[in-house]
């Protein structure tokens, strides 16, 4: 299955092709939906790092790991997929 347009995700705690998609295409559906809500042209690319750890996260982004997601140089990042799915 294609990446949805504009839409990448580096995914570097699993090799899943299948969590790679699920978390795109959920990516992609928030995306438009934020967009729409304001008014305003969703962004042409959106990259989302899923770090492999949360001393990693944390030590990208400077945010604790209670955040779980944060925008840092261009990019969401956001905590180990396994944390984001024990959160929902």
């Amino acid at each position: 299955m294609a990446a949805p347009a504009g839409v990448e995700v580096s995914l570097t705690d699993l090799n899943d092709n299948n969590e790679r998609s699920v978390i795109e295409s959920l990516a992609a559906r928030i995306r438009d939906e934020v967009a729409r809500e304001l008014g305003v042209a969703a962004p042409a690319r959106l990259f989302l790092r899923v770090h492999p750890s949360t001393q990693i996260y944390e030590h990208a982004t400077g945010q604790p790991w209670f955040t779980f997601g944060a925008f840092a140089g261009g990019e969401v990042h956001l905590m180990p997929s396994a944390a984001l799915r024990e959160r929902g």
